[in-house]
């Protein structure tokens, strides 16, 4: 059934002065990503291809429903002036669910980040099962829906670390 599927789009734009390399680098830094996107609780990677590589992470969605983990796999690639991040589940053998978790599934995930004009522009749509079938639902429509990663919710973190890398290459 399609009860449990949350799909979110979302765009966020920046400054167009930050590089554009460094920001795919912050975005794909997945264990740095706790330290900027509040709602990850916890991340790493598990392995590393040349263009991929496969994550394990955990969300926090709200104090009422269990977190989530997922086991992703993320590809990168370049078209023209745009980088692509492209990511979706993995079986569970790469890594079980760890306790107090419920295993979510990424259907897909696609981020475009590219310079338009003078900013930069990441455009985010993505499709998750987060397994909290109908009464989470209920929960989470009652206080607003704020359950997955949305880019634009996590902006000013981004930035921060955009700003804070900058400052360390003076």
């Amino acid at each position: 059934m399609f009860d449990h599927f949350l799909s979110i789009k979302s765009i966020c734009t920046l400054d167009g002065s930050f590089p554009l390399q460094l920001v795919v680098e912050v975005l794909n830094d997945i264990e740095r990503r706790p330290e900027w996107e509040k709602q990850f609780l916890e991340a790493e990677v598990l392995r590393r291809h040349s263009e991929a590589f496969f994550t394990y992470r955990i969300l926090f969605l709200t104090p009422w429903i269990e977190n989530r983990d997922f086991v992703e796999k993320v590809v990168i690639f370049q078209v023209d002036d745009a980088y692509y991040m492209y990511s979706s589940s993995i079986p569970d053998s790469y890594c079980p669910a760890r306790p107090k978790c419920t295993r979510g599934y990424n259907v897909f995930s696609v981020t475009r980040i590219q310079r338009v004009g003078n900013k930069i522009v990441v455009a985010n749509a993505n499709q998750r099962d987060i397994r909290a079938g109908f009464t989470g639902f209920v929960t989470l429509g009652m206080i607003g829906g704020k359950t997955a990663d949305s880019i634009t919710d996590h902006r000013n973190g981004l930035i921060k670390r955009i700003r804070f890398l900058m400052d360390a290459k003076k």
